[in-house]
């Protein structure tokens, strides 16, 4: 039997991964046997510390706020003759922390334990990659919600400054009339019910209140506040094309992007901007779905004080009918769309100090296109 230990210990220590035995007690205890060379080299600590530490070595070693849990699905895991596959974090010397890939299987059994045998793997980089994509992921979907809510609130605002411009008009005639009504009735040598002039001066006052009050609300939709502050134009970018080609519809696109390096920061309400980003990408990818070979162009460049933006897309382009009026709110070329988003994206850029522009693409496709100032620069820097 001691001949058969030495050759599996001798065994475990020639293994190219990184092997360890361990006693493990029924009651949740783990004594460790041996480590190879590659498992102290991982951890830190010398072959002396940590046979030393015995019952202790769980503690000492391995991440207190997930071993406990891995701890139970081992104990079962060995109890039912299985191995047991898991992913666990220890504690390096320098109290750095690593992650492994463990994989232990039972090799011989005691009346209160098991003898265990683990080839573990460091699988660091892979997992801190792995959450860093799953923080990106989450990222996205709080920006993909923040942008829903400004876009139904820019929404919400283009459409309540369209309604008050449309409503301001016939509340205006209103009161013409019942003011010219109010005249006439006093020129009148007919005698009229009484209080009949009161009435018509009572109306007369509620329509122009309701006038002034409609051209308030438009006031306030159209000179919004913008949260500005200096941005890097490309991440901003960057971030709402990656948001906007999440969409089912954009799986056939063949995306490129250009971004001219090194640009300033520039003045901008970056969740406003990336609204206006988004709009136009999904819109330029709208655009390409009977395309053979669909292929959105972004880019970036610099322009004087400023730089200019662009989303290009290789689709039919826009309808003469339609380019004509494209920026009108209400007007659309899609059967089934509100004729919104390029009067929001134009509203945006408004109380940038911008323009929303477009030109035929070449060879075809059309290219939408605004500029941006830099920031200015902060004393001293």
């Amino acid at each position: 039997l001691q001949e058969r230990e030495a050759q599996l210990t001798a065994m475990l220590a020639n293994l190219p991964g990184i092997a360890v035995r361990m006693r493990v007690y029924h009651n949740g205890v783990r004594v460790p046997l041996f480590l190879s060379e590659a498992t102290l080299q991982l951890t830190g600590w010398s072959a002396d510390e940590i046979l030393s530490w015995g019952e202790d070595y769980i503690t000492r070693l391995f991440d207190d706020e997930m071993i406990y849990e891995v701890g139970r699905q081992q104990l079962a895991a060995y109890a039912r003759g299985e191995q047991f596959t898991g992913y666990i974090r220890i504690k390096r010397k320098d109290g750095r922390r690593v992650w492994l890939l463990h994989r232990g299987h039972v090799v011989a059994t005691e009346p209160d334990a098991w003898i265990v045998d683990s080839i573990v793997m460091d699988v660091t980089e892979q997992r801190e990659a792995e959450q860093k994509l799953a923080q990106r992921d989450a990222r996205l979907r709080d920006l993909q919600a923040e942008l829903l809510q400004v876009s139904r609130v820019s929404a919400m605002g283009t459409l309540s400054s369209a309604i008050a411009h449309e409503l301001s008009q016939p509340l205006a005639a209103i009161g013409n009339y019942l003011a010219a009504a109010e005249q006439v009735m006093r020129q009148s040598t007919i005698e009229l019910p009484g209080k009949a002039d009161s009435y018509l001066g009572k109306a007369r006052q509620q329509a122009e209140r309701a006038g002034a009050m409609i051209g308030s609300l438009r006031r306030f939709f159209e000179r919004g506040e913008l949260a500005e502050q200096p941005e890097e134009l490309n991440s901003v970018i960057d971030e709402a094309a990656t948001l906007a080609l999440l969409d089912r519809d954009a799986e056939s696109i063949t995306a490129r992007f250009e971004f001219e390096p090194d640009l300033p920061p520039v003045l901008i309400d970056r969740l406003q901007i990336q609204q206006v980003v988004v709009n136009l990408i999904r819109n330029a990818v709208q655009a390409m779905s009977d395309t053979e070979t669909p292929v959105l162009l972004v880019r970036t460049l610099r322009d004087g004080d400023g730089a200019l933006v662009e989303v290009a897309d290789r689709g039919p382009g826009l309808p003469r009918e339609v380019a004509d009026r494209i920026f009108d709110r209400f007007a659309t070329s899609r059967p089934k769309g509100m004729g919104m988003g390029l009067a929001i994206c134009r509203s945006v850029l408004d109380a940038h100090g911008s323009n929303l522009q477009f030109r035929v693409g070449n060879p075809n496709g059309t290219v939408f296109y605004f500029r941006l100032g830099f920031a200015p620069k902060q004393p001293g820097s």
